[in-house]
């Protein structure tokens, strides 16, 4: 197959995901067993998406998880390493693809609620830049996903869980501090294309980081 019909075949399998078509699933169906693939496969050409037949579940996609019973950024990365726990995702292993890909999965099926009720706003923040502690510098590419809660007095609290990848600073010295918000672009399409499109992703897709980083955080 041709090169460009292979990368018009993994666009297609990504957006007929974000756009909710289970391809040869039965909706929402009980999970699978689940065999140990890693979302680094997506550098090999192939999309890792739970809805792409035969990539991290061998049948059908992951039931969608129970809300956690109090929302704080403790609870919401407990949600995030159980989900990709589930899915036996090696997160030492991802590149930027696969981050991008585990994210966005964890977005779609996993359910993020409190006590009090569903979230304010449930988005996803992606964004790079320098940095630096110390004498130890780097490149550091996140996707995060934000949860914001509002309490009875009205006061508004923002969670935050993700993944960070770090990478050696010098070959994206050109670059300038960048961060989006899946909800400034009109779709998931959209906000995967401005990901996807970016210099700093363009640089790393495929390239394997100087580490990786499970973060979380709150902020009022």
């Amino acid at each position: 197959m041709a090169p460009k019909a292979v990368d018009a075949r993994k666009r297609f399998n990504r957006m007929a995901a974000f756009a909710g078509v289970a391809r040869s699933y039965k909706a929402m169906a009980p999970p699978t067993k689940a065999r140990p693939v890693s979302y680094s496969q997506a550098s090999r050409g192939r999309c890792p998406s739970a809805y792409d037949h035969g990539s991290v579940l061998e049948s059908s996609p992951p039931v969608p998880s129970p809300g956690t019973p109090m929302l704080n950024s403790s609870t919401l990365l407990t949600a995030l390493q159980s989900f990709l726990d589930q899915r036996r995702v090696d997160v030492e292993r991802l590149t930027a693809d696969g981050m991008v890909m585990a994210m966005f999965d964890w977005k779609r099926f996993g359910k993020v609620s409190s006590v009090e009720g569903p979230p304010v706003a449930d988005v996803l923040v992606y964004r790079y830049g320098g940095w630096s502690e110390g004498c130890a510098t780097g490149f550091k590419l996140s996707l995060l996903r934000r949860v914001t809660e509002r309490d009875a007095s009205g006061q508004e609290t923002d969670w935050y869980a993700g993944i960070t990848l770090m990478f050696e600073p010098s070959r994206y010295a050109g670059l300038a501090p960048f961060s989006t918000v899946s909800t400034d672009w009109p779709s998931i399409e959209a906000f995967l294309s401005a990901i996807e499109s970016s210099p700093a992703y363009k640089a790393s897709a495929s390239t394997a980081p100087m580490g990786v980083v499970m973060e979380s955080g709150g902020l009022r």
